[in-house]
């Protein structure tokens, strides 16, 4: 069984909701995947969606997401309920940080942290993102897609566009 079939086998185990857990090999973006699906029929329940690779990963401000040896890349498309929409946009990604950064801290017993406002931050350096963004059907359903991508491995010496060093911990 392949690793990406273990690790599926043990999310869709450990999910307490109900949630559509997908896997695809390859992708340009699942943030942009979801998006599709969003647009021709929102939500009704989570969807999860993970990739082996993204060819065309990106981050905020059309920032490209740099391609490393080895990620966790996943995305989650939710209904933009009422609750959601009326929590201020900035707070919904910094809470996705805050909660990509303690479920990493709480499982490897190390400080991973949030810089302001998205990006997950550990060992000196950048480990991972998060984007989010929302997306109306034609219904005038809303839709929100939380994109995170965490580095598992990366070349030695690498740095963002702003010029932070990129990191891939070993305890990741």
């Amino acid at each position: 069984m392949s690793d990406s079939c273990v690790f599926l086998t043990a999310l869709k185990s450990s999910l307490t909701h109900a949630v559509d857990v997908r896997w695809v090999r390859e992708t340009g973006s699942t943030n942009d995947d979801l998006k599709l699906w969003a647009h021709k029929r929102g939500f009704d329940k989570p969807v999860l969606l993970t990739a082996d690779y993204q060819t065309a990963g990106r981050g905020t401000r059309g920032r490209v997401w740099r391609n490393v040896r080895q990620s966790l890349i996943f995305s989650v498309g939710l209904p933009f309920t009422v609750a959601l929409r009326a929590r201020a946009p900035g707070l919904l990604s910094i809470a996705a940080a805050m909660g990509a950064a303690g479920a990493l801290s709480r499982a490897a017993m190390r400080k991973v942290f949030v810089k302001w406002p998205n990006d997950v931050w550990a060992e000196g350096g950048k480990v991972g993102g998060i984007l989010l963004e929302s997306v109306q059907d034609d219904e005038g359903r809303s839709s929100l897609i939380i994109g995170i991508g965490l580095n598992l491995e990366v070349e030695s010496g690498g740095t963002t566009s702003s010029g932070w060093p990129i990191r891939a911990p070993a305890f990741l």
